[in-house]
């Protein structure tokens, strides 16, 4: 394992602790930061636990990320999209090195919380609330720079926009031809409702499935076959994986 690593957040800020990681690298809303919550258990897991080991380890499984080394983590990483005001925002972002070249593993915690609305409900809400929303316009070129040219709205419309803008986040931190990771690090705990769980598992293999990838097991959760993505605006074309893996917290 490499050395130097450090997790750092809001303007480069080296994070040390659990109150530093909630000032510089914490969710928007207070009430989001709770025990038991995907964003206290995460920073947990980093801070206090082998989270890094545990995710290299992980990673190691698969041919197209076996041997990878993080050397750089950056907590609620920020990442613009089409048409986006806030952006792409990742609980954790990854850079580092696998045997075949750099790979950027975009993190997202999860206890029980699910991956937001269904697409078709996220544009909805978006024009109730202004008809001069860019949120049609704003998937249409996420579905594009993932799924490639298509009429998407209707055909994916029950899938999770969170899914979307996850995938395409990583997409764009990796850059043209780059190897990106959607990673969902799933925290169980007795704190969770294991039928919500499944159902975000559910909604995660739907994804894959509709756009073709091929999920593998691993000791710890599974981890999609690559994909060739086709890129748009400013959402590049490179190779993209979707995983999920289990972690048990401090509270299980």
């Amino acid at each position: 394992m490499s050395t130097g690593f450090e997790i750092r957040g809001e303007q480069g800020k080296v994070i040390g602790d659990l109150s530093e990681w909630e000032r510089f690298g914490g969710p928007k809303h207070d009430y989001q930061w709770a025990d038991g919550r995907s964003a206290k258990e995460l920073a947990r897991l980093w801070i206090e636990r082998d989270g890094r080991e545990l995710t290299e380890r992980f990673l190691g499984e698969f041919p197209e990320t076996r041997g990878f080394v993080s050397r750089e983590a950056l907590a609620e990483a920020e990442t613009k999209l089409p048409f986006s005001g806030e952006g792409r925002n990742h609980d954790l972002l990854l850079v580092g090195d696998a045997d075949a070249g750099a790979v950027t593993v975009g993190i997202e915690g999860k206890a029980d919380e699910t991956f937001g609305d269904p697409v078709s409900e996220h544009i909805a809400k978006a024009l109730k609330r202004t008809e001069r929303t860019k949120a049609p316009d704003r998937f249409d070129r996420l579905a594009e720079a993932i799924f490639g040219p298509g009429e998407w709205r209707e055909e994916l419309g029950d899938l999770r926009y969170q899914l979307f803008s996850g995938c395409a986040g990583a997409m764009v931190e990796a850059g043209e031809g780059g190897v990106a990771v959607f990673l969902v690090q799933v925290l169980e705990s007795d704190r969770v409702d294991p039928d919500r769980v499944r159902a975000n598992e559910r909604d995660v293999i739907a994804f894959c499935e509709r756009r073709g990838m091929r999920v593998r097991d691993a000791e710890a959760g599974w981890l999609s076959e690559p994909v060739h993505t086709f890129g748009v605006d400013a959402v590049p074309a490179g190779t993209l994986m979707v995983g999920k893996m289990t972690v048990t917290t401090s509270l299980g």
